[in-house]
């Protein structure tokens, strides 16, 4: 390590330079110096965009970028974990979510002729030691000597106490990544928060439903009476930026409420890992079966010639989250910046039409209703949607009108059959669509080196509906008989070189409690 130095920078011309051993290794069908120019880039227009981020590395005494590291910070939400007793006073301090900050750890790279040194170890040790400290000394500076204050809390007699620091800071600052290489990070303190999903064959997309898909793009089907329509979103329009914004916004409000619910229903889950789901009635009855302990029926008929003795008296299925929680903002930022590889690599083929899609609204003209489906570009090789949902855009019309004489209602008046898929928000011909519109578009812009299928994991997928019944449909509805068309399950996506990994601050060990809320492949870095 005495031999090389260890430095940081942000100026364009050495970022290039930095970038190199990573382009090398990850460059794929674009030339190694294009690429290292426009990650260059990438990070100088987000410096420049008022957020913190730096790359650091070990030079060699040659002058050779033997190791890089890169740290972008990223907005977030940290919420203090609060008592489960029901006599416990209620703490003020836990009300609401506090703003926290996400220290994203990305390009992890040491160059082939340094490797067998230990010189990754060695540089991302210094920089995280190195960044903490930075942190640290900037809270102490920005903090006044009052009597509750930061500064106040953690030294005494001019001393800082870096236990005490440390507990104050890791509620402000939480280290993050994607491993690439399984869980060699854990050596680092990082902790692993595996996903799981599916692996959709673009070729499924080749189905009935992907033929309407295509009429529905064409507006041929409107004649036909379908009652459905479909339009892409452009990043390159404005008006399609602005509504993948608001989208991007109700998800961030869906984050704030899992992060303030500690409580939920273990037999009204749905099987989903959510903590929001105490009052999720749709998923209760739709995964609920006839002669279950939930079912929704008389208590009377449940009771009849029984008798229930102080043992077998069904205890509570209401459980208390008593842990630390942290979220990542949803933001636009890492939805372009994972494009923009793709652009370049596609623009020189026929697919350059399609390189600025990133997702698609459906309206169902019978229920009135329109849903999204976002997704992204990951390793400029694989799709991965990234977001399902329903899209509401009216949210105050009931407060300004509730009876509807301003705008009256055209809709007749629903089914039976409407109903029940009114009851998770999204029915499975509708998400089916969605998802063969995401298998469409992929085909579309597929170049040398991308992938044969789109991903997504389950925390990606509408929350309304049970895993369940998630489950069955992609491998049973979505999926075809044909083995180039199955669709797979991946239990941990770890296998396809994607690993989601926190990091307490000022610790190496990673053993810790801290759920990690929506851990969502939007945020991938």
């Amino acid at each position: 390590m005495s031999d090389f130095k260890f430095k940081s920078t942000v100026d364009p011309k050495q970022l290039a330079k930095v970038f190199m051993p990573a382009a090398k290794q990850w460059s794929k069908n674009m030339p190694v110096e294009q690429f290292a120019q426009v990650q260059s880039k990438i990070l100088v227009d987000f410096v420049l965009g008022g957020r913190p981020g730096r790359a650091y590395y070990l030079e060699a005494p040659n002058g050779d970028i033997a190791a890089s590291v890169i740290v972008t910070h990223h907005k977030g939400f940290y919420k203090e974990p609060t008592r489960g007793m029901s006599s416990a006073i209620p703490d003020p301090t836990t009300f609401g979510v506090s703003p926290a900050t996400g220290l994203l750890v990305s390009y992890v790279v040491t160059a082939q002729e340094y490797r067998g040194q230990g010189l990754m170890r060695k540089l991302l040790e210094r920089v995280i030691s190195h960044t903490e400290e930075e942190l640290l000394q900037k809270e102490l500076a920005k903090s006044s000597d009052g009597k509750d204050s930061f500064r106040s809390m953690v030294t005494s007699e001019g001393k800082v106490d870096r236990t005490l620091a440390n507990y104050y800071m890791s509620k402000k600052y939480v280290w993050y990544l994607y491993s690439g290489i399984d869980r060699t990070y854990e050596k680092f303190g990082f902790k692993a928060y595996p996903l799981d999903g599916y692996k959709i064959p673009i070729s499924a997309g080749n189905s009935e439903v992907g033929q309407l898909v295509k009429k529905l793009l064409s507006n041929s089907a409107s004649e036909a009476g379908v009652g459905k329509k479909l339009r892409l979103l452009d990043r390159s329009k404005k008006s399609d930026l602005d509504l993948i914004s608001f989208i991007l916004q109700g998800r961030e409000l869906d984050l704030l409420t899992d992060l303030n619910t500690d409580d939920f229903h273990s037999e009204l889950s749905g099987g989903r890992r959510s903590s929001s789901s105490l009052t999720n009635i749709g998923s209760a009855l739709l995964t609920t079966e006839k002669g279950s302990t939930n079912e929704l029926s008389a208590i009377s008929e449940k009771l009849e010639h029984v008798t229930i003795t102080p043992s077998s008296r069904r205890k509570s299925s209401i459980q208390h989250m008593a842990v630390p929680k942290f979220g990542l903002q949803p933001n636009m930022d890492s939805l372009d910046s994972n494009f923009v590889n793709d652009k370049i690599l596609c623009e020189a083929g026929s697919v350059k039409e399609y390189t600025n899609i990133c997702g698609a609204i459906l309206t169902n003209e019978l229920q009135q209703k329109s849903f999204y489906i976002l997704w992204t570009s990951v390793m400029m090789s694989q799709v991965h949607i990234v977001g399902v949902g329903e899209l509401k855009l009216d949210v105050f019309g009931a407060l300004v009108d509730p009876l509807g004489l301003t705008n009256p209602p055209q809709r007749r008046r629903g089914s039976s059959f409407t109903g029940l898929n009114d009851i998770s928000g999204l029915n499975l011909q509708d998400l089916d669509l969605l998802v063969s519109t995401a298998l469409h578009v992929a085909n579309k812009r597929r170049f040398k080196g991308m992938s044969s299928y789109v991903c997504v994991t389950k925390n990606d997928l509408p929350a309304t509906v049970p895993a369940a019944v998630l489950h069955d449909f992609f491998m049973n509805y979505v999926s075809s008989g044909e083995k180039s068309k199955a669709v797979e399950f991946v239990q941990d996506f770890s296998s396809q070189h994607i690993l989601p990994m926190l990091r307490k601050f000022g610790s190496s060990n990673p053993e810790f409690e801290l759920d990690w809320t929506s851990n969502s492949m939007l945020s991938w870095g």
